[in-house]
Formats: C-alpha cells, structure tokens, sequence
C-alpha cells in the first residue's frame, strides 16, 4: 500500500493521534469515537419508574398553590405579650427553608434564595442551614449588602498591576426573605427619620429585588407608619389557653402544651380601621349584610369597600415547635442617629477639590 493512503486510512479511523511520552517522534493513535461508544462502561440500572414519578412530582409542585409569604411581599404578625406571634414566625421560618430545598431539588439550576433572620434558632437547623441558606442578622447595617459568599451577581473591581487580586465589589440584598423579630425595636414609630435612605429602598423596590419579609410586632402603631404602608398582609394573634411561659425564677414547666388562633386581616383594613375585636368586626358583618339587603331592595347600587373576615385558624403549641428558636432570645434594641460618611467631588476630574461631610441618618 502507498504510503500517503496508508496515512489517510488511518487518520480516518483514529480521527487524531497524540505523541507519544515515551518516544515523542512515535505517534500513537487514539481510538475512534466508534470504538469509545462500543465500549463505553453501562450506566447502573435506575429503580423503574424513577424518571417518571420525579417528573409527576415536579408538575405537582407546579401546581400547588402558594403559602402566604410567596404570595405577598411583607407579613405583619401582631398581637400581645406571649400570644404566639414569634412561635408561629419560627414554624413559618421553617417551613420557608424546607420548602426551598424541596424546590431547588426540582429546578436545580436556578439561583437559590436565601433567609436573613434575626431570630436564632436550634442547634440543628443550624448545623444544616446556617452560613449556607440562613444568615443572621443584629444590626440593619447587615442588611445593606448581600451576605451570600457566592453571589451569581458578584463584581469584581479591575486587577491593580500584573499580579493585583481583585476585590470583589458588595451590591445590595437582594433574593432572599427578611425575618424581624419584635419590629418595633428595629423600626420605632418615632425613628423613621434616622434610618438610613437605603433601608426605606429596601422595602420600596422590594419586588424589584425579590424580598420578601416577615415581622412581627405587638402593637402595628408601636410601628412606624412608613414601613406599615408597605404591609401587605396582617395576622393577629391570640392564646386560648395553654402552660405557662417557663421563667428561671419558677418551677420548670414539665409539659408544654397549649392552643392559639391566628386570624387573616387585609393591611388596608387595619390601617383604615384599626384593630379590631372579633364581636366588632361580626357586628359590622351582620350590620353590612343588613344594609346591603335593603339597598338591593330599594334598587340602590351596593359598594363594598373592604371586606375583614372574623374566620380564625387554630394552631398548636408543642414541645417540638417551641425548641425550634430560642425563646428567650434578647433583641438588640434600636440605635438611632447615626452618621453616613459622605464624599463629594468635583465634575471636573483635573480639579482635586474634595468636600467630606457627616450627615444624620
């Protein structure tokens, strides 16, 4: 055989070849793709139906409908002392991280959200959660910029000289659900002013950024108005009965039972109307139904401006839900004025004149 067909036989079976480590003048062929796919180790057998029920059970995800805290924005949980507000905000914190790993195993490509809380809890979901979906937060400085360590919108700045690192650039919270324990020592009605711009943006474009946040307070008025507006959602809060809250000072309390309710307001109502009692708002339920009978049969047209509802949702208290966060946790309390360091420079950039003030915020 001539020697340049010998070449292009074999150039067309083994594609390419590769020097050799040994003799690097010897080339030695590589096997073809036909024979890399003949002999190509199986793949284990997967259980049968596998591929199936996952894909049943993604669409039923798909279908189910939202909870409350996907579906608004921001939740107002209120009520008095030890009524079972931060309870039920930790169940929801809990059900909020579970619920992000069951859909992150359905789409696992999208960006994962993240909880930024300032309610501690257990050792456990700690140890599973924390520093990788939850973060902790005492501070609203923490709150400026995104704590994940890495962000899909991560910048870096250019590289100074050859051999610079380049510093990553920190950008705002964004994608994530915001917990505030006890609201009114964070946002106190009469502290609006001293909180920084950035903090009333984050609520303001929280859409914008994906935020969501759940707080709770025991009076809404011990809140400032500014961010009540941004409420979308309320649950008050009310024990029926149950043991009494463990303190170190008494008997330690050996069985920890009880029942609360938890009932829907619309945040317009309540900032219209105030709170309300449950005989209240039936009254006006029955006086409203009244007046619009007799205004249909006068042939009046009816307008129905808000609707409250009276219907409660009964929940218990368990061993096991009040050893999810720390009961006894101390809040940091608010801390007003302080000072935004501010750089303003000239137009001009040939002009090296630079005026630093401090400002209240």
């Amino acid at each position: 055989m001539d020697e340049h067909k010998r070449d292009a036989v074999l150039n067309k079976l083994f594609r390419k070849t590769e020097p050799s480590p040994v003799l690097p003048v010897l080339r030695v062929p590589t096997p073809s793709r036909e024979y890399k796919r003949a002999n190509k180790p199986p793949k284990p057998p997967r259980p049968p139906g596998t591929g199936f029920m996952f894909a049943v059970a993604r669409f039923i995800f798909g279908l189910g409908g939202l909870p409350f805290y996907e579906k608004h924005l921001t939740t107002l949980f209120y009520g008095p002392r030890s009524q079972g507000k931060s309870l039920h905000q930790a169940k929801t914190v809990y059900e909020i991280l579970k619920r992000l790993d069951a859909l992150y195993r359905f789409y696992p490509t999208l960006p994962q959200a993240i909880v930024v809380s300032n309610q501690k809890f257990n050792a456990k979901i700690e140890e599973q959660y924390l520093n990788k979906r939850l973060f902790y937060w005492e501070s609203i400085q923490q709150l400026k910029f995104c704590p994940r360590p890495d962000c899909w919108k991560t910048e870096c700045e250019p590289p100074k000289g050859k051999k610079g690192e380049r510093k990553k650039i920190e950008h705002r919270l964004h994608d994530g659900y915001v917990i505030i324990d006890d609201a009114a020592t964070i946002i106190p009605a009469d502290g609006w002013q001293d909180l920084p711009r950035w903090f009333r943006k984050l609520w303001a474009q929280a859409g914008h950024n994906g935020i969501h946040c759940i707080a709770n307070i025991q009076d809404p008025v011990g809140c400032d108005i500014n961010f009540r507006r941004y409420v979308d959602l309320c649950f008050k809060f009310q024990k029926v009965m149950g043991n009494r809250r463990p303190e170190a000072a008494k008997p330690p309390v050996n069985t920890i039972w009880g029942i609360y309710t938890s009932r829907e307001i619309p945040a317009e109502e309540l900032w219209i109307h105030g709170d309300k009692s449950e005989q209240e708002i039936q009254q006006e339920r029955f006086e409203r139904e009244e007046y619009e009978s007799a205004a249909r049969e006068a042939g009046k047209k009816v307008f129905r401006s808000a609707v409250n509802t009276w219907k409660r949702r009964f929940h218990l208290i368990r061993r096991k839900d009040t050893e999810i966060y720390d009961t006894l946790q101390n809040v940091p309390e608010y801390m007003p004025n302080s000072l935004e360091h501010i750089e303003l420079k000239c137009v001009d950039p040939n002009c090296e004149h630079v005026n630093i003030r401090h400002r209240v915020i």
